[in-house]
């Protein structure tokens, strides 16, 4: 079922009647808290998902708060005014929480730090990524009986070729080129020295991106922590010898009955109220794999069983809805997305163009902005990324399962009737012939220039140059700045102070998101003959979905 629609001005009504309620229940009478505690626990995702009623955002406050980055940041920032605020312990439990949102998040603490506010992070649960977000603040506590995963980072896949062939079946691929590793699990039995290559330098630059924070956060060097995490770090007796932590104690020892929940005290917080008609910065956001269509999700959204997808007319309307409002004055484009159909990813491509005759359009990614993913920014006026962003993949892949095999294994027979040579070319059961893997091949070729087209003309570089930079290879945020493939790091609150400054409005200028239209697809509605997709960085398969290679892939 389609969401249904408010126009932006109803919305914007909506949401100064509600700031103008909650500033005037800022000044009754209570006790404002010196202290706060606030909770970053469960699965953080980067942009708000909250429900809509008639088409218009529920309030956190109506359904218990929210749980993203979006909803997180905009609180620490009212925290951050508070003048009868000294100080925010953040209590890190059980956090989920992506690269690029930890960077963030982390962010985030830092701004409330250098407003003057106290920061202390309390953990009992410490890993790599709470250690990361965790050093952002002053101070760092942990019980003396904290638990320590401080491990350094690693990549794991297991390659199926061989068990798959013990059942008759195996996989064709065609890449462009050999950094375009999606299917090499079943194609391959071991790693590519390309696919390694890309692995170790990936890690490298992830490594220095953590470690090299953590120490910032900690005033000590990237030789400490690295010696430290490589050292063995078990108890919160070691963590304070190595500097890590500052303080050993437990939780009732640094939270009293005097702090506060932050749900407790945002009653006592005042909102920013933007003056009427006032310009803004509309937020489009696309999220997984990219397919024609309609965005759709699943009953079920956890793979192998399903997840949504971001259908190209659903997100073209998005932009448009956007970009028709007289007042947006600039478009953030964020993007956390694998890839997924070429001529979806060109036809969102297209949109972001014709925009941009008229206002900006600011790309800023996600942890993943790859492939398609990639391609449909690559033509924004500025793009952003995280430092721990994967980007690049800018390649071309088709694959399929061939059967035939395990048909003859256990004693089945197919027989086809065709009217065309390459009509049931895509079907499981027979490998490419040579004139079909050949119509594969220029297919690819064909899909790999035009993007090779769009990244040069976006990013003003030649066609060679990109070219140099592509064959699948995947970047980090970091060094696709270094390569011009991104123009800034940072975080969708950088995109938005950057929207803001190309459209030329104040730095207050508000921040209007903009809901995709989404419909419900039951799997049983699912074409039971597609068999292939073609993904970038990410790639979903429908028939051999319970084969974990598939469910992400880089």
């Amino acid at each position: 079922m389609k969401a249904p629609q408010v126009s932006p001005g109803i919305e914007a009504t909506i949401h100064r009647l509600r700031a103008g309620a909650q500033n005037l229940l800022s000044r009754l009478p209570g006790d404002r808290p010196g202290w706060v505690v606030f909770e970053l626990t469960g699965l953080i995702t980067a942009r708000a998902r909250r429900p809509r009623f008639f088409g218009v955002p529920v309030p956190p406050a109506l359904i218990g708060g929210g749980n993203s980055l979006e909803e997180i940041a905009a609180t620490i920032e009212l925290l951050r005014d508070a003048d009868w605020l000294s100080g925010v312990v953040f209590r890190i439990e059980g956090m989920m929480i992506d690269a690029a949102t930890a960077f963030g998040l982390r962010r985030a603490i830092s701004k409330l730090r250098e407003g003057g506010k106290r920061t202390i992070a309390f953990l009992s649960r410490v890993d790599l990524m709470a250690q990361y977000v965790a050093s952002a603040a002053e101070e760092i506590v942990c019980p003396e009986s904290a638990d320590f995963a401080l491990a350094g980072l690693g990549v794991s896949m297991t390659f199926y070729r061989d068990a798959l062939a013990r059942f008759g079946v195996r996989f064709e691929k065609v890449a462009i080129d050999e950094y375009k590793t999606a299917f090499d699990s079943l194609v391959r039995q071991e790693m590519s020295p390309a696919h390694r290559e890309q692995m170790e330098v990936l890690l490298e630059s992830f490594e220095r991106q953590f470690l090299g924070e953590i120490a910032t956060g900690r005033g000590i060097t990237f030789d400490d922590v690295k010696t430290a995490v490589e050292s063995g770090i078990v108890s919160a007796a070691d963590a304070k010898r190595t500097k890590l932590i500052d303080r050993i104690a437990y939780e009732d020892e640094i939270i009293d009955a005097r702090h506060k929940h932050v749900a407790d005290a945002y009653r006592f917080m005042r909102v920013p109220l933007p003056p009427p008609r006032t310009k803004r910065i509309a937020v489009v956001s696309l999220t997984g794999p990219i397919v024609s269509g309609r965005s759709r999700g699943a009953p079920i959204p956890v793979p192998p069983f399903g997840g949504s997808v971001s259908g190209s007319d659903s997100v073209v309307s998005a932009l448009r809805i956007a970009a028709s409002d007289p007042q947006t004055a600039a478009v953030v484009f964020h993007v956390d997305s694998g890839g997924g159909s070429a001529l979806a990813s060109d036809l969102i491509w297209r949109e972001v163009q014709r925009i941009m005759t008229k206002k900006p359009v600011v790309g800023v990614m996600g942890a993943v902005a790859a492939s398609g993913g990639y391609y449909v920014l690559a033509g924004a006026t500025r793009i952003v990324a995280a430092p721990t962003t994967i980007t690049g993949s800018i390649g071309v892949l088709a694959g399929k399962p061939v059967l035939e095999g395990m048909f003859a294994k256990f004693g089945l027979n197919e027989e086809q009737i065709t009217r065309g040579r390459y009509a049931l070319m895509f079907h499981p059961v027979r490998a490419w012939d040579e004139a079909a893997k050949d119509l594969v091949v220029r297919h690819t070729n064909d899909v790999y220039e035009r993007f090779l087209q769009r990244v040069a003309e976006g990013r003003k570089k030649s066609r060679d140059d990109v070219h140099a930079l592509a064959r699948g290879r995947i970047y980090s945020g970091t060094d696709a700045k270094n390569l011009g493939l991104v123009d800034q790091l940072g975080d969708v609150q950088s995109a938005v102070d950057l929207a803001r400054e190309l459209s030329g409005v104040g730095a207050d200028a508000p921040v209007w998101n903009v809901a995709t239209p989404n419909e419900l697809v039951l799997p049983s509605q699912e074409d039971p003959t597609t068999f292939v997709r073609l993904y970038g960085g990410l790639f979903r398969e429908t028939t051999l979905c319970m084969l974990p290679a598939l469910l992400r892939v880089l």
